[in-house]
């Protein structure tokens, strides 16, 4: 009988992962999960908005004598540096290309039409970012991020890293940018509906 649990990748990519406030347990999962590809990049505001926590608990999180069992960590200021115990190392490079300039943008846009305090996006969602900026302007990217906010269904699940996925939790290809730019609500869809409501 096998002592390990396989999970699949798209579950820590998922709304369903990343919904609510983490649990410790979550976290420490969370960790293993994005660092198992040496690639990825972390930034410690990139864990107080994906765990929801505020700073202080992310730094206090990595002091858990439980936690520093498995996981070393070391204070880098804003950046840090996390440790597998088997020696694989994560490190962020700090500069920025058009997609982390645009990604910046996007993040202050959700803020302000969400009313949120979203930090930053990581680094697999900025690669996607840079996927659609081949396929948007500028301009149609930050007009959909707006947009959503009238979106029947996404109105209140929307996060930011949702816009650039390439892919749903099922596995199918989806484009939630375009999505968002060509919605309609149901009374812009029905003329009719606005004079009904005007009776």
């Amino acid at each position: 009988m096998s002592s390990k649990i396989v999970l699949p990748k798209s579950l820590f990519q998922s709304s369903f992962w990343e919904e609510d406030k983490f649990t410790k347990g979550q976290a420490f999962i969370d960790i293993y999960a994005l660092t198992s590809n040496n690639n990825l990049t972390i930034d410690i505001n990139f864990l107080i908005n994906r765990w929801q926590w505020e700073k202080e608990t992310v730094l206090e999180f990595f002091e858990l004598k439980d936690v520093k069992k498995y996981i070393s960590f070391k204070d880098m200021g804003i950046l840090f540096e996390i440790k597998r115990k088997n020696g694989a190392t994560v490190n962020r490079k700090k500069d920025l290309t058009d997609a982390e300039k645009l990604a910046e943008k996007v993040v202050d846009t959700f803020n302000k039409e969400f009313n949120k305090r979203y930090k930053k996006l990581q680094a697999p969602d900025i690669r996607n970012l840079d996927y659609w900026m081949e396929t948007y302007t500028e301009e149609e990217i930050l007009e959909s991020v707006k947009k959503s906010k009238a979106h029947h269904f996404w109105q209140d699940k929307i996060k930011p890293q949702i816009y650039f996925r390439k892919k749903n939790t099922n596995g199918d290809p989806v484009d939630y940018i375009g999505e968002f730019l060509n919605y309609k609500s149901v009374k812009q869809a029905n003329p009719f509906q606005r004079i009904l409501d005007n009776k």
